[in-house]
C-alpha cells in the first residue's frame, strides 16, 4: 500500500544574520546534491509490518555519479526501514507502571 508519492528537490535558501562577536554573517545556499522520486510504502511480510522509505535519484544520472554522493554515501536508489516513537506516549506508560 502506497501512503505518500512525490517528487523532490532539495534546496535550501541564503541566511543572513548579525553577532555581537563577528557582525553581519552569511551563510551561503545550500546546493541540492541530487534530485529524484521518493515513497513511503507500508510492508507486509508474513507476521511483521513496517514502513519503508524508498528513493530513486532522477539527477544526476546513474552513469553521472559526482563526488557529493560520494561523499555523503548517496546511493542511486535504496529502501530504508523507519520507525516513529511517541516519546510523550512513551514516557507517560512508563509512568503508570
Amino acid at each position: 500500500m502506497i501512503i505518500l508519492a512525490s517528487h523532490a528537490t532539495l534546496s535550501w535558501f541564503v541566511e543572513e544574520y548579525e553577532t555581537k562577536t563577528c557582525g553581519h554573517r552569511v551563510n551561503p545556499a545550500a546546493r541540492p546534491v541530487g534530485e529524484g522520486v521518493y515513497t513511503l510504502v507500508h510492508h507486509h511480510s508474513g507476521t511483521r509490518t513496517d514502513t519503508r522509505l524508498v528513493y530513486k535519484l532522477e539527477y544526476p544520472g546513474p552513469h553521472k555519479k559526482h563526488e557529493p554522493q560520494d561523499a555523503l554515501n548517496i546511493e542511486d536508489q535504496a529502501s530504508y526501514i523507519i520507525q516513529v516513537n511517541d516519546a510523550v506516549k512513551n514516557a507517560l506508560d512508563l509512568h503508570a507502571q
